[in-house]
């Protein structure tokens, strides 16, 4: 798909059985995600979501506040899930999960619902609003915050590229540091969620929260993070099972 709207990393792809749409970590494009196409399976087409204020699309205001952003995308998903005919799959990565669930909101009340929601190191939403927001940081801080939390979505030494970045960055991070969760007409979309950290009392922690975010069943991702090509490969597998398998794996039961 060449639109302005989502990258599509398989153009040579023929005969897709299954569609994956894909919202990168704040301040990040569609490039970001470019190792899903290369580790799923070819019947599983990846498309990623590109907002506004980056790639083709920068001469566009970046946007700042989620129902910005669910109007950006809902509907054009929508058309798009429907010209292709196919099942699909919402994944959000870091704080771009808040966008993606609350895309698959909009679809299941449009009556075109995912398959499943997959979130990548993201807490479920009722706890998204952080006490010492990033937003509103001096730049200087701010780049120091996201190098120390290892949230860089690119190289921080460059300062022409900070200064490039700044807006979008900030517009970012506004949209999901100021996102207020409502918990009326909560969802059915199943969610699996690779937690953020590890160990047994995060994993734990993360169904919990997601489990409070949704009506459906909420399952872990059988994966470490994503920093490795190893559990990079264990997360598409999993993609690639959701897909083909849409019934069946949902590990964890509400209640």
């Amino acid at each position: 798909m060449g639109s302005r709207w989502a990258s599509d990393h398989q153009l040579t792809a023929s005969d897709p059985k299954a569609l994956l749409y894909s919202l990168p970590k704040p301040g990040a494009g569609p490039s970001d995600h470019a190792w899903l196409a290369g580790l799923t399976p070819d019947w599983l087409q990846v498309l990623t979501f590109r907002l506004p204020g980056r790639e083709n699309r920068f001469t566009e205001p970046p946007l700042s506040a989620m129902p910005a952003l669910v109007a950006d995308l809902a509907e054009r998903c929508a058309e798009d899930v429907a010209v292709r005919g196919l099942p699909f799959l919402l994944l959000g990565d870091c704080g771009g999960a808040y966008g993606a669930y609350e895309v698959a909101r909009a679809l299941e009340r449009a009556g075109t619902p995912p398959l499943s929601l997959v979130v990548l190191g993201q807490s479920g939403p009722a706890g998204a609003r952080p006490e010492h927001p990033l937003h509103a940081m001096p730049a200087e801080e701010l780049w120091q915050a996201l190098a120390e939390g290892a949230m860089a979505p690119f190289d921080l030494d460059d300062p022409p590229a900070r200064d490039f970045f700044e807006p979008m960055v900030r517009a970012d991070l506004t949209l999901i540091e100021t996102y207020s969760w409502d918990p009326a007409d909560l969802p059915a979309v199943p969610v699996t969620v690779l937690p953020p950290g590890t160990g047994e009392d995060r994993a734990r922690q993360a169904v919990a929260a997601w489990s409070a975010a949704t009506t459906g069943q909420v399952s872990l991702l059988p994966a470490g993070g994503t920093a490795t090509e190893a559990d990079r490969r264990a997360v598409c597998a999993e993609l690639a099972r959701l897909a083909h398998q849409p019934a069946a794996g949902h590990r964890t039961r509400k209640g």
